[in-house]
């Protein structure tokens, strides 16, 4: 009786444990999503420094040029 009692005990922590593991993959995906999302943020922020950089170059050789 005690045994029994023991087994259905672990094996209803095993199912909260199960669940939780489904929540935390849940998660994970989430994270992952959200990793993507910033990381083609950045490349974007990326590339609108170089374009300012440039054209700052640029207005910095015109401005030699005036002087």
């Amino acid at each position: 009786k005690y045994f029994e009692g023991r087994v259905k005990e672990l094996e209803s922590k095993q199912k909260q444990c199960e669940g939780r593991m489904v929540e935390l993959e849940s998660k994970e995906k989430n994270f992952e999503g959200r990793l993507k999302e910033l990381e083609s943020r950045k490349k974007e922020l990326e590339g609108n420094i170089k374009e300012f950089k440039s054209k700052e170059q640029a207005r910095g050789g015109r401005m030699k040029d005036l002087v």
